[in-house]
């Protein structure tokens, strides 16, 4: 009677256990087979090692987890899918897991013109970037960079500038951060102006053409800290000269700048020759003929 009884108050365990869970045959797996392959050649599945040192599918959809090789996994068969082997979680082998983020691979899908393309901000790049380092007291982190001058390359160290002098007691200013032809930094104060709500372009100190412009600071009245955003940095693309993109210091017809010629030719732009148009796709002067270079 006994038996029958306890017979039945396993069926009875068992049948609330299937109704109950949403896994069956949970376990624990090894990511990866022997070769140390984690991917495997169907999309979404990876290789995985059973204790019993049989290889396996197991489907990574629900978890998302990185094809790291013998990370440890539990893995279940879904009710709704029971033929099919599924990731549920992570299993950590250690109560202070590795700090690791638990995602799969994914970088494809933000690269360049991809679904879910990120747009870089200039100032997510570090080198060459001025970034808060105390608010308070108006001091700015300087990270630094080899640059191109016009005596050369030179290295920029990384280091703080204290902006706290500059700020105004009334209206506000502009003020830049320039590296000379040593790499050596200097604050440089612009003309204050009526307040930050009128601030324009013009209103940024032109450097001088033998500076690097690293970047350019808004300061006002009644600031209590400084902000990342009121950080500013140009768009650089060559060292040297005053321009946002420059070459050096260019002196005499375009046409004379050899090394300018050369670098163009490499990027596969064409050069401005006597009856030719520049750029290829014509511009139209106000008398409707095409804009041509001549010297």
């Amino acid at each position: 009677m006994n038996n029958r009884f306890n017979l039945a108050k396993k069926l009875m365990n068992k049948k609330i256990e299937t109704i109950s869970a949403p896994w069956m045959d949970e376990q624990l797996v090894r990511l990866g087979n022997y070769s140390q392959i984690v991917i495997s050649d169907e999309a979404g599945m990876y290789y995985a090692r059973q204790y019993n040192g049989a290889v396996i599918k197991v489907y990574n959809g629900r978890a998302n987890v990185p094809p790291i090789f013998d990370l440890h996994i539990r893995i279940g068969r879904d009710k709704s899918s029971p033929d099919l082997w599924q990731i549920i979680r992570v299993q950590q082998d250690y109560t202070t897991p590795a700090e690791q983020g638990m995602i799969a691979h994914h970088h494809k899908q933000h690269e360049f013109n991809q679904p879910d393309m990120v747009y870089i901000d200039r100032r997510q790049i570090l080198q060459l970037n001025v970034l808060v380092y105390d608010a308070d007291d108006f001091i700015v982190t300087v990270f630094g960079a080899v640059i191109r001058t016009l005596a050369g390359p030179v290295l920029v160290a990384s280091q703080n500038v204290d902006l706290s002098a500059h700020v105004p007691t009334t209206g506000a200013l502009y003020v830049n951060i320039v590296a000379d032809s040593t790499g050596t930094l200097t604050v440089v104060a612009g003309t204050p102006f009526a307040s930050k709500l009128s601030a324009s372009l013009a209103d940024i100190p032109v450097p001088d053409a033998d500076k690097h412009w690293l970047a350019f600071i808004i300061l006002y009245e009644g600031q209590t800290e400084l902000s990342n955003l009121d950080i500013g940095i140009p768009y650089s693309f060559f060292a040297g000269g005053n321009s946002v993109v420059s070459w050096g210091n260019i002196v005499g017809d375009i046409l004379e700048q050899t090394d300018l010629q050369t670098v163009l030719q490499i990027v596969g732009r064409p050069l401005m020759e006597d009856g030719v148009t520049f750029p290829p796709v014509p511009l139209t002067n106000e008398d409707g003929t095409d804009w041509m270079y001549d010297d």
